[in-house]
């Protein structure tokens, strides 16, 4: 099976308690890159997440995988391999992170390259200002649904 031979660090994150804890290590793997990753993760669940809807899996992941030192070889590596082949995935298919093994990597290097791209391009402020609009859009369809004026 593809990625048995892998080895991942982890850390498990509870963003609504502001705190993480490393679950699995590996001598290998960057500590800082995980923590920096997990805690984006926090900044971004605090952020973009309202009451009846969450941020797209592939803009908390990508700024997850944006806040690491570098994005990790093999997140760039499937992720010119799919350049290449013409094999990108859809944006829009992107809402929630892929259970398949063999698109994970692709899936953490694409959700990287948009992030990079939106924040390169447009800056930090305007990108934090998307998160900002998808958070009040959800509000405001919660609030329109509980039949309560604005």
């Amino acid at each position: 099976m593809a990625g048995q031979d892998r080895a991942y660090i982890g850390l498990l994150a509870w963003p609504n308690l502001h705190a993480c804890r490393q679950i699995v290590g590996d001598p290998n793997a960057s500590y800082e890159d995980v923590v920096r990753h997990e805690a984006a993760h926090i900044v971004t669940k605090v952020a973009g997440d309202g009451k009846i809807a969450q941020l797209p899996s592939w803009i908390d992941e990508g700024t997850a995988v944006y806040a690491q030192n570098g994005p990790g070889f093999g997140y760039q590596t499937a992720l010119q391999r799919a350049i290449q082949s013409d094999q990108l995935l859809r944006l829009r298919n992107m809402q929630s992170a892929t259970n398949q093994p063999d698109l994970v990597n692709l899936f953490y290097g694409e959700s990287w390259a948009v992030v990079k791209f939106m924040v390169d391009t447009y800056g930090r402020e305007k990108f934090a200002a998307v998160i900002r609009e998808i958070r009040e859009a959800a509000a405001e369809l919660a609030q329109a649904g509980s039949g309560r004026p604005a």
